[in-house]
């Protein structure tokens, strides 16, 4: 069953014009995100896979394949920073 990335809730995410702050009050840290790795972020909202975020900036960026390891690198950190969690649609 594929799983679908979501950002935890708390979040304060503003745009700059460098990408993302992402702002987590709940555990007093600040994230300075690039716009790519914003969109990833963007795009962890519960109902688009790995695949489909691979696929959607694939589209995005006009590349010849979805960049779908960069996506779970970035999905995996995002996870490690307590931002991001899995769950099934």
């Amino acid at each position: 069953m594929p799983s679908f990335p979501k950002q935890v809730d708390g979040l304060e995410i503003s745009s700059v014009e460098e990408g993302l702050v992402v702002n987590d009050n709940c555990r007093g840290r600040v994230h300075y995100l690039n716009h790519t790795a914003g969109l990833v972020l963007t795009l962890c909202d519960g109902q688009n896979s790995i695949e489909t975020i691979a696929e959607l900036l694939q589209k995005q960026f006009d590349l010849s394949e979805p960049p779908e390891q960069d996506v779970r690198d970035a999905v995996d950190e995002f996870v490690e920073e307590e931002f991001v969690i899995f769950g099934t649609k």
